[in-house]
């Protein structure tokens, strides 16, 4: 009796699938109709049958019907359209990736790795002061008609950690040198407290000049400024970024997110360095509590340091452009 009851069940399954399939081309009426005998010379088709079930001890044939070569029609559709998925885990050791797997791998973009400046520190220095006399005394945005100093960086030009800020504040304005305000002393116990001195690492901003009132620099702003921002990292060729704020993560990571969201993540540069997001220094004056999570992700940035580099053995070369682009 079991095997009578697993037939049944396997037939009633196949006439339910069916009618659904039936029911999704639009089909409310099905009418059996008697099929022609063939013609002489006619080529016959006929449909294939399945096998005969034993139903109650007598022998029923039951044939494909419309609906049945419909669905076995658009199977085989499905199955010649969809695209083999490329096998994994012990499935690849023994069979392969697979011919799709093999083109989307060669297709696919390869990692930038970061590699360390080749030249000298006086040749990147007189590059950073080539851009500096380039930049001038620059009027490109509205900003120019406030400022009493362009802020451009300070450094070491073979430094492997930048940091990147918002803008100039009073303290900067007046000086033009990044970060000596509240602010940036806050920044220099926070370098120390990771082990460095400021003169190793390299400070500046999105933008050169002091907004009104320290408002946050706008977008058009930050797009003709923040070019030489990219500038300055493309001389340096630093291998970790910090963005200091929202202001410098939106610009340099091209996203419109809080900071809460991006904070202590790792983000790819183009040039292979890697940028961690973190808070201003000037948000830690006004919430103390925010310190114990900017050091937790600069402890982040201080166990890479401490890697060694994994240097590519043909590195690409990085152009090093002396006209402004937009």
């Amino acid at each position: 009796m079991s095997d009578v009851r697993e037939d049944v069940l396997l037939l009633v399954r196949d006439l339910q699938t069916e009618l659904r399939v039936l029911r999704g081309l639009g089909v409310r009426v099905v009418k059996r109709q008697a099929q022609p005998e063939s013609q002489p010379g006619e080529p016959s088709v006929k449909k294939p049958e399945n096998a005969a079930p034993k139903i109650g001890g007598r022998k029923t044939t039951y044939q494909f019907g419309d609906g049945r070569q419909a669905r076995w029609e658009m199977v085989m559709q499905e199955r010649e359209a969809k695209p083999t998925k490329a096998p994994k885990g012990r499935q690849a050791q023994l069979f392969g990736q697979g011919a799709r797997a093999e083109e989307s791998l060669a297709q696919a973009p390869s990692k930038p790795v970061w590699q360390p400046n080749p030249l000298s520190a006086e040749e990147v220095q007189a590059k950073l002061d080539e851009l500096r006399q380039e930049i001038g005394d620059c009027t490109r945005c509205r900003l120019h008609t406030g400022r009493n100093n362009l802020v451009f960086g300070a450094g070491s030009p073979k430094a492997t950690l930048l940091f990147a800020g918002e803008g100039p504040g009073r303290d900067e304005d007046r000086t033009g040198k990044p970060f000596v305000g509240r602010a940036g002393h806050l920044l220099d116990k926070i370098i120390e407290a990771m082990g460095l001195k400021r003169e190793d690492t390299y400070i500046c901003n999105v933008i050169k000049c002091r907004p009104p009132e320290n408002r946050t620099p706008q977008d058009d702003e930050m797009r003709t400024c923040g070019i030489f921002l990219a500038r300055q990292i493309e001389i340096i060729r630093p291998r970790h970024i910090v963005c200091l704020g929202s202001t410098a993560a939106k610009y340099l990571l091209q996203i419109n997110q809080a900071m809460g969201k991006i904070r202590g993540r790792f983000f790819e540069h183009s040039s292979g360095a890697r940028i961690l997001p973190t808070y201003h220094p000037a948000y830690l004056l006004r919430n103390a509590k925010a310190k114990k999570l900017v050091w937790e992700d600069l402890q982040k940035v201080m166990g890479e340091i401490k890697q060694p580099v994994e240097e590519d053995p043909n590195p690409p070369p990085v152009p090093l452009r002396s006209g402004l682009t937009s």
